[in-house]
């Protein structure tokens, strides 16, 4: 049997995701927040309703995530000027710099992970990653969801 592509990638993810836990815990973000903040931070003024379509997330689940990152500070909403009916959302200072270091934090482990291939490799690694992520959203019926999205 060969080695499976897959298996090497969810293991990568396992790893992220906890060193990617580590660094926003210490900010009192969640990984579970994380895109959150990053949909938010690239459109500022966005309606519930967008980032629920973006995420891919029932309004219910949206709701209470926007209700709890304004509870604590990352995001304030404010009623809409042309519609009074609805609620923009912006980041707070607090939800800028987690924005940020959500950056940062992705960028350090790229670092981490492509630091044992020359620039060469790494640019024919990014290149193969995004033809594959691009392939499966093709699959999936083009860039509707948050996979497929350049958060």
């Amino acid at each position: 049997m060969i080695e499976s592509i897959t298996f090497d990638m969810v293991q990568l993810r396992k790893h992220f995701s906890r060193y990617c836990g580590a660094c926003l815990e210490k900010i009192g973000l969640s990984r579970g927040m994380l895109f959150f903040i990053i949909y938010i931070g690239k459109n500022p003024g966005c309606r519930p309703t967008e980032v629920s379509e973006a995420l891919k997330m029932d309004a219910g689940h949206i709701a209470r995530s926007l209700k709890k990152l304004e509870q604590d500070g990352f995001i304030k909403k404010t009623r809409c000027y042309e519609d009074k009916r609805v609620y923009v959302l912006e980041l707070t200072e607090r939800g800028k710099k987690a924005f940020e270091i959500s950056y940062r934090v992705f960028a350090e482990w790229d670092q981490k992970i492509l630091k044992s291939l020359d620039q060469e490799e790494q640019v024919v690694v990014s290149r193969l990653v995004k033809k594959m992520k691009k392939a499966i959203c093709e699959e999936e019926g083009g860039n509707t969801n948050e996979m497929c999205s350049n958060l």
